[in-house]
């Protein structure tokens, strides 16, 4: 168990409200480890300016994404961090991953860095109706019922 969420998808999502999730990781060995996430599209091709970090800042129960940065986590090995997060994106109807990464150096690096795990989720906008039958009868019945008027109109002529 590198990384997981309580949350199994599809997971249903609206655009701008806040995602509550758990999001639990365990360091395979000591060293510095942080939190990545972005978005997907369905053919699960990255969605161009949509990584963020993942932050808990001082005195906050809850983790925040925030764009330009990301928080170090400084584990002992078999050491597990669960994080009570709310993430506000930007889209629905998108797949979003969350990357569990092992600084190498001093400095955060998407090319030296290590992923250690990964967890997405499919975030389903709100669901597309069907037709509603009886808006389409309701329509029919005002149709006929004008048919109906302009027959009338015309016979009493």
């Amino acid at each position: 168990m590198a990384i997981t969420t309580d949350l199994a998808s599809p997971v249903p999502y609206t655009a701008g409200e806040e995602l509550e999730l758990k999001i639990t990781f365990e360091a395979p060995e000591d060293g510095s480890y942080y939190l990545l996430g972005a978005l997907y599209d369905s053919n699960f091709r990255y969605i161009s300016g949509s990584m963020f970090g993942i932050i808990l800042p001082v005195g906050a129960t809850c983790a925040f994404n925030v764009v330009s940065q990301t928080q170090l986590w400084v584990m002992a090995a078999g050491g597990i961090q669960v994080l009570d997060t709310k993430l506000t994106l930007g889209r629905s109807s998108v797949i979003l991953g969350i990357f569990f990464m092992k600084l190498v150096n001093t400095d955060i690096s998407l090319t030296d860095d290590t992923e250690i795990g990964s967890v997405s989720l499919t975030l389903v906008g709100e669901a597309v109706t069907g037709l509603d039958l009886g808006m389409i009868v309701g329509a029919m019945v005002v149709v006929g019922m004008m048919g109906i008027m302009t027959k009338v109109a015309r016979i009493g002529e």
